[in-house]
């Protein structure tokens, strides 16, 4: 952390230092041995599929791909890291399906992929009246956000309008806000300290007004043009190094933001390591050290580590 020389300290930051990871190990997936049913457009119970993996997040990139005849209306959406969760993306028929579920990691082509398959069961269907889009999309500028601002008019098929009402399901931002009869997605009450760049996804469910039942539901992607100048006085909040398992030198680390004058300590007890085993390795917090504006970490303790946090 960092305190000013009026003594205020700032949130903690974390040093991540991976040493040397290759990635040989093949992904492989896990998942409850249950049938996955569907009623009123959501799934009955929570469902997660996960991938292991033994190798690091840093050199692997895993994905997961659904095939099969359930394809056509699930898709997976990543909660956390390698975990994932079964997400309904178009409106099935009442009736029995079957969806394979493959992970496999893009970097390394040689490595094998993992293949399970999955019982869904839909209950009952929406019917015909669904949005006219499965996905809305829209680029704006982040100095454009103004409360009151349009941004997409969503239409709805098969159903009177008046009959339905539009509430936002899971992923929106806080920023935006919806007219629960027509349908029009708008910018709401924008923070004081505005709305970073970036990719916003947003669910969306068209609801039966009386019942309060899904019919249906679609995605909004946002894409968020611009720069913003950080305010964080840090140049990250995660700092993520990877050295030579036979390095030399000692790393040095500098995480304060240019002409920043801070003050900074180290929290001895946030430290850990682990060995090539994964198993935690006790060490000497004295093996970093803080000078001036760097964090320097001791190089002759890093060869006999996998990794440092």
């Amino acid at each position: 952390m960092a305190t000013s020389l009026d003594g205020i300290s700032s949130d903690p930051v974390t040093l991540v230092v991976n040493v040397n990871d290759i990635n040989d190990n093949s992904p492989s997936l896990t998942f409850p041995d249950k049938t996955v049913k569907i009623q009123d457009g959501r799934v009955l119970e929570p469902f997660l599929l996960k991938i292991n993996d033994k190798d690091s997040n840093d050199v692997n990139h895993n994905i997961i791909i659904f095939v099969g005849s359930a394809a056509k209306f699930l898709s997976p959406e990543l909660v956390s890291s390698n975990v994932y969760r079964i997400q309904i993306s178009g409106v099935p028929e009442i009736g029995g399906y079957i969806l394979d579920i493959v992970a496999k990691d893009l970097s390394n082509k040689e490595l094998k992929e993992s293949r399970k398959s999955l019982k869904i069961e839909v209950l009952n269907s929406a019917g015909k009246a669904r949005f006219a889009h499965a996905r809305y999309e829209r680029k704006i500028s982040f100095d454009k956000l103004h409360t009151g601002n349009p941004l997409i008019q969503l239409q709805f098929n098969g159903e009177a309008i008046e009959n339905i009402q539009f509430v936002f399901l899971d992923g929106n931002p806080g920023w935006l806000a919806i007219e629960d009869f027509g349908g029009n997605v708008f910018v709401g009450d924008v923070p004081k300290d505005g709305v970073s760049p970036g990719d916003y996804t947003v669910t969306v469910a068209a609801l039966e007004r009386q019942t309060q039942q899904i019919i249906d539901r679609c995605e909004i992607s946002l894409n968020i043009e611009g720069t913003q100048i950080s305010k964080s006085m840090f140049n990250a909040k995660v700092f993520s190094i990877t050295v030579p398992k036979e390095v030399e030198k000692n790393v040095v680390i500098e995480p304060l933001q240019k002409n920043e004058k801070r003050e900074m300590n180290l929290i001895s007890d946030s430290i850990y390591a682990w060995g090539d085993s994964m198993e935690i390795v006790h060490i000497p917090s004295d093996i970093i050290k803080i000078e001036s504006d760097s964090v320097i970490i001791n190089a002759l303790a890093l060869q006999n580590l996998r990794g440092l946090q």
